[in-house]
């Protein structure tokens, strides 16, 4: 616990095996800073909150993190990072029946809580409603992007069959299909998962399994690589991924993660503009951006992850801090932040160890399962409800 909980630099939501909130938060020790995480996962079995009007007519709201209280109202909050939220961790004494009317109460108090905290902290990142609406929504992204003189491919959203086998049709079956949704399925095989893949007119289930789940249809774009952007307030970290280096990754890079070559490079001033641009435009002030670069040297927005991972982008390139770069950017408190003022003093690859070991303490302390994963390089799905 920090000393004073009343008072932090920074709180951090976050879910127990998150050690991007357990590197950053050692970065943030190492400037200096008080920071708490909160782990709403803990909500409502551990964790309280409480909304009340007095007689007064004086609303107010009150959380306890892990016992100890933080009224919203009187505490000061200097950032608040929305890294992750999790589902509420409900009772077994629950009768099956109700379980689907407790888990939908617990979210909305959980939902009010991570808005208020947006509101009171000086820095949210990212305010929680546009984070909410921007995570869910590609079409906004896409819209934005147009809006912003960014290329698109050609694209369709949508669950009428007639409209996917023309699409297909059209572009004479040069389509790539992904989910709206990135999943994992575990099995007594292993996990499957839903990356990006070639699709044919042969290849569509039939019309009742289409129109019951909507998908992105996209005309394959022939890359010469992909760029990964990160935006913090108006800082831009920039790294070429050579994804066409081998054949498993062509479609979709993250099939071999960090086994893709990658390195920092500078973008071009329009286009480092534009990733700002449009970043501010979604209402955010940090969000990760993938884009294609084709053959003649063209960006192509694919879409944009308002809380990206960024820790397999430092593994990989110690030489972009981009840990303590956002411990930084949380303590400036300005959502247009230029840049690091200090130099680092955190890297990830020198304090990954020390960085489980502060996320298991926390694990222990809340009484938390937790199996040790080292992979950073993949992009899990988000708790928060969408992909990563």
């Amino acid at each position: 616990m920090p000393p004073d909980i009343m008072n932090l630099d920074v709180l951090i939501s976050t879910v127990p095996d998150d050690i991007h909130a357990g590197t950053v938060s050692l970065a943030l020790e190492q400037h200096g800073a008080r920071v708490q995480r909160w782990y709403p996962s803990a909500y409502p079995l551990g964790d309280t909150l409480s909304f009340q009007i007095d007689a007064q007519g004086r609303a107010a709201s009150h959380l306890s993190v892990h016992g100890a209280p933080l009224p919203f109202e009187e505490s000061r909050i200097g950032a608040f990072w929305y890294r992750r939220q999790g589902l509420p961790t409900l009772s077994p004494a629950l009768h099956p029946a109700d379980l689907g009317m407790a888990l939908k109460s617990t979210q909305r108090i959980t939902d009010d809580a991570m808005a208020r905290l947006s509101q009171r902290a000086g820095l949210p990142v990212n305010p929680f409603h546009q984070a909410d609406v921007v995570e869910r929504s590609k079409m906004l992204q896409l819209r934005q992007a147009l809006a912003l003189g960014l290329a698109c491919p050609p694209t369709l959203i949508s669950n009428d069959p007639d409209e996917v086998r023309a699409f297909i049709r059209r572009h004479e079956g040069e389509v790539v299909f992904k989910s709206l949704y990135f999943s994992v399925w575990d099995s007594d095989a292993g996990q499957a998962t839903n990356f990006t893949a070639s699709v044919g007119e042969a290849d569509l289930p039939g019309d009742a399994i289409l129109r019951s789940c909507p998908g992105i249809f996209q005309r394959r774009v022939d890359k010469s690589h992909e760029l990964r952007v990160v935006v913090m307030g108006t800082h831009v970290t920039a790294l070429q991924l050579d994804s066409q280096f081998a054949d498993r990754s062509r479609l979709d890079w993250r099939v071999l993660g960090g086994e893709v070559p990658m390195r920092p490079v500078t973008l071009e001033p329009k286009l480092r503009q534009q990733c700002i641009d449009l970043i501010h435009g979604l209402g955010l002030c940090f969000g990760s951006i993938d884009l294609i670069v084709d053959v003649d040297g063209r960006a192509v927005f694919l879409e944009v992850n308002q809380q990206g991972q960024f820790l397999w982008l430092e593994e990989h390139c110690p030489e972009v801090p981009l840990s303590d770069t956002m411990a930084q950017f949380l303590l400036s408190g300005d959502p247009r932040f230029a840049g690091p003022q200090r130099s680092p003093r955190l890297s990830f690859n020198a304090a990954r160890d020390a960085a489980w070991d502060l996320v298991q303490q926390d694990v222990k302390a809340y009484g938390f399962e937790l199996v040790r994963n080292d992979v950073t390089v993949a992009e899990p799905a988000s708790e928060f409800g969408a992909q990563a």
